[in-house]
């Protein structure tokens, strides 16, 4: 069966070309097809394998055989399939390199924009509570409101950390870092108080090396910002003056708390001693008391014994009995007087001091009575039938009545009054803690 071709292989370069064409239009080689028709069997009848082998292998004018020519035609298409292909190739990794880089400056944007609108967020608040720092209280509400900018601050930080370029992550970076670190430690002082003033103190050595880094940091950081973010970085160093400030105020409030509690310390101790005075007192005073009660029981004892009828009892023994009964009365007199009372119980105190001196004086009329009854005793008309029939007895016995009477309210007096005195000093307020 006879085939006709429609094409062939341009000679010189390889392409394909269609019968007939007088010229490669890749190459613009003449003549390209000589050759090829010369081995058309569109118009003749296939030769047989022999045939075709020795025709394939006779020479042409040029000295190559038609089987070389085709072998250079066939190693030509894949050589210049290569080339495109890798042009492609280089072509797309340009394209992919360029998309990358773009990208890169799309994500080193965003990054930077994030970044910095965290760190002027946070040197706006600065800017407005730093001159608000008067008291302790003021550093609390900073601490809460820097705390809420810990979320925006920790991806700004991340945000400038992760900025591929070099020179702007070199620009933004430190002062992200450092604000954080400085809102980080503001934040812990949250619960600053004035028995954690310390507190302050550590947190502040962060804050100074963070301030330190912002100052280095700032001009930088401004040179990145954009017009519209120039209005939010005022050429003041915020931080620096929260740090200064704060110190003043921890300074301030520590030598209030220190000059408070020596004050009250003082009045502690000023307590202490009026209790321990009050005590002693109220201790020496009951002694006493109870002294001067003995001493009223014996009298009493000796009394009875002598209106039984005084049998045993001369009057020498009754004379020693109430002189003695006596000075003991006058020691307890005296030692009530060198005593300082409360206000509260110096009434009652001094109703006391009374009412012995009163019982001594009764004595005075008691040893008078028994010198009438023995002086009366030794005359012919004994106008006494006892001691107690004479008159200074008789004085005796009503101012001993009196002071029955009156030294029991005394007594009672001033056990209230020393109740009042301790009740006030116990309860006497302490200098309150001044607002730092």
């Amino acid at each position: 069966m006879i085939t006709s071709r429609t094409s062939s292989y341009c000679a010189e370069c390889g392409e394909e070309l269609e019968l007939g064409s007088s010229f490669c239009p890749e190459c613009g080689a003449e003549d390209a097809l000589d050759d090829a028709e010369a081995a058309s069997t569109s118009t003749q009848s296939k030769p047989t394998d022999e045939a075709a082998s020795s025709a394939a292998d006779q020479p042409s004018e040029d000295g190559r055989t038609l089987r070389s020519r085709t072998a250079e035609r066939l190693a030509g298409v894949p050589r210049r399939a290569w080339l495109i292909a890798g042009g492609g190739v280089v072509a797309m990794l340009l394209i992919a390199g360029g998309a990358v880089w773009f990208m890169k400056q799309q994500d080193d944007s965003q990054r930077a924009t994030t970044s910095l609108a965290a760190i002027a967020q946070a040197n706006a608040l600065l800017t407005v509570q730093q001159a608000k720092l008067h008291r302790i209280a003021d550093i609390r509400v900073l601490a809460n409101r820097i705390d809420e900018l810990l979320p925006s601050l920790a991806e700004g930080r991340t945000a400038a950390n992760g900025i591929s370029d070099t020179g702007t992550r070199d620009r933004i970076a430190p002062a992200a870092n450092a604000m954080w670190a400085a809102a980080t430690a503001l934040s812990r002082t949250r619960t600053l108080s004035a028995k954690s003033l310390g507190e302050w103190r550590s947190h502040s050595k962060t804050l100074v090396s963070a301030a330190a880094q912002l100052r280095t940091s700032w001009p930088e950081l401004v040179t990145q910002a954009d017009a519209e973010q120039m209005a939010k970085f005022p050429p003041t160093e915020e931080l620096t003056a929260v740090v200064s400030r704060g110190n003043q105020v921890v300074t301030r409030a520590a030598a209030k708390l220190t000059a408070w509690k020596i004050t009250r310390g003082r009045a502690k101790e000023a307590k202490r001693v009026a209790l321990a005075q009050l005590t002693t007192y109220a201790a020496a005073m009951r002694g006493q008391i109870s002294s001067y009660q003995g001493l009223r029981s014996s009298t009493e004892e000796f009394m009875n014994q002598a209106n039984e009828g005084g049998y045993g009892i001369t009057f020498d023994d009754a004379y020693s009995f109430i002189t003695g009964a006596q000075d003991n009365r006058g020691n307890i007199q005296s030692s009530m007087r060198g005593m300082t009372p409360p206000t509260d119980a110096l009434s009652a105190h001094s109703g006391m001091v009374n009412a012995i001196g009163t019982a001594v004086d009764a004595l005075n009329y008691a040893y008078s009575g028994l010198q009438e009854w023995q002086a009366d005793k030794g005359s012919y008309n004994q106008a006494y039938t006892s001691f107690m029939d004479t008159p200074s007895w008789q004085q005796f016995v009503s101012m001993s009545g009196t002071v029955t009477s009156t030294w029991g309210s005394a007594v009672s007096g001033w056990e209230a009054g020393i109740a009042a005195a301790r009740a006030k000093i116990t309860k006497r307020p302490l200098p309150k803690q001044p607002k730092v």
